[in-house]
């Protein structure tokens, strides 16, 4: 049978080398094009987890709903000690963060404004690594932020630049303050990159007039995503009264793009394979 099958190949063999030559080509492109496919995926995955998310956050419950400076985290230190038991933990940063409004000299628009330690904020994401123009937190400088560049382009903003942040306190009162625009990041995602801002913890306890730390956000990052799922996991049953996410489940599109990423190439070889076959 097999040598019946070698002589049919060879009976005509301008037809069998096109057929050969259209295998190779199909297969061979359907390769790269799944390769370049996959590292576009992955470098989406990579940069949200790098500059955005982390790899798990905790926050309040109905904070991602609403935003409210007074949705803080409980139970702090409690957090802290089950955080530092993860095996595979990198680093973490606790954030202030909230819905506030920036104006500049010639516009305004709603942003989100995250207060942090610069020096843990500096090892949990690539954001310093970003600065496109200006710098990262300088420890003497007071009321220092960082904007995008799509956000600073809106705003008409350039370094030194001075901007007014307006938010409500815990009161419910409205607070404004000035601020300089120490660097300008750039992250890839004009989306965060338009709407996130960045000043320190100690700045917004100045802009608020008031001494109590709020933290609404721990972002924490490891050394393994492979194990995101287990620590985010243990987490939850361990902290029941907070809400412990993923960044599949805060960026469930590019999570769902990375789930299916592994059915792309059988589904494209399928395709050409079914092609050739008529």
């Amino acid at each position: 049978m097999i040598l019946l099958a070698w002589k049919n190949i060879w009976r005509n063999r301008t037809r069998s080398m096109i057929m050969l030559v259209a295998i190779v080509i199909g297969v061979v492109g359907g390769s790269l094009f799944t390769a370049f496919y996959n590292g576009m995926i992955y470098q989406r995955i990579n940069d949200a987890i790098s500059n955005e998310t982390s790899n798990i956050q905790i926050h309040a419950p109905q904070f991602l709903e609403n935003k409210e400076i007074n949705d803080t985290i409980p139970q702090i230190k409690t957090i802290l000690n089950h955080i530092d038991t993860l095996t595979s933990l990198k680093a973490y940063s606790l954030r202030f963060k909230t819905m506030a409004m920036i104006s500049s000299a010639s516009n305004n628009t709603g942003v989100i404004l995250i207060g942090t330690d610069s020096n843990r904020e500096k090892v949990t994401t690539n954001i310093s690594k970003k600065i496109v123009q200006g710098q990262y937190f300088a420890t003497d400088k007071k009321n220092s932020l960082l904007v995008g560049e799509k956000l600073a382009e809106k705003l008409k903003l350039k370094l030194r630049s001075k901007v007014v942040i307006t938010l409500q306190d815990s009161k419910g009162n409205i607070v404004s303050g000035a601020f300089r625009v120490v660097g300008i990041y750039n992250t890839g995602n004009t989306g965060f990159d338009s709407r996130v801002v960045y000043t320190t913890q100690a700045d917004i306890q100045n802009l608020l007039a008031d001494t109590s730390l709020y933290i609404h956000e721990i972002a924490i990052v490891l050394q393994n995503d492979g194990l995101t799922g287990s620590h985010a996991a243990r987490l939850q049953a361990a902290l029941p009264f907070v809400d412990v996410k993923t960044w599949k489940e805060l960026y469930p599109e590019v999570g769902l793009m990375a789930d299916y990423t592994q059915y792309l190439q059988l589904i494209y070889m399928t395709i050409i394979f079914l092609a050739l076959s008529f």
